[in-house]
């Protein structure tokens, strides 16, 4: 399954990055804990394709995005979107004016526990975060 721009269900085969504000979501190795993938009350947990964005854009997306909410970018969980649909989530495109990119999991279940659940597997499937370079 591919997705071009525009379309609203992201391609299984995309990179998605999600963006790590919080040093309590980050091992001492690097490695994501699970709590950075935990989706909001909505049940929507946001993260940008990597679609046409060069690594500079990417990062300057995070940036923009922490400087809303007053948060400093600590790092970026790359992640292929077929994670997300083996875990029974879809993910679907939800551009913003200051992200064309953006785009959220949905589907999260409703009760704590399995999204914890559910979060561990991303967390493991994600690997080792990428440090955000200096601005």
């Amino acid at each position: 399954m591919t997705a071009d721009v525009g379309s609203d269900l992201v391609g299984e085969d995309e990179l998605l990055a999600r963006f790590i504000f919080w040093h309590k979501h980050l091992y001492a190795d690097g490695t994501p804990k699970l709590n950075a993938f935990m989706p909001n009350p909505a049940r929507e947990l946001s993260m940008t394709r990597h679609l046409q964005l060069t690594e500079n854009e990417i990062w300057n997306v995070g940036r923009a995005v922490g400087a809303v909410s007053g948060r400093m970018l600590r790092a970026r969980a790359d992640l292929i979107a077929m994670i997300f649909f083996r875990l029974k989530l879809r993910v679907v495109a939800t551009p913003k004016p200051d992200n064309p990119n953006h785009a959220d999991a949905i589907d999260w279940p409703v009760d704590k526990p399995t999204q914890k659940a559910i979060a561990q597997e991303i967390a493991a499937a994600a690997g080792p975060a990428l440090p955000a370079p200096p601005a």
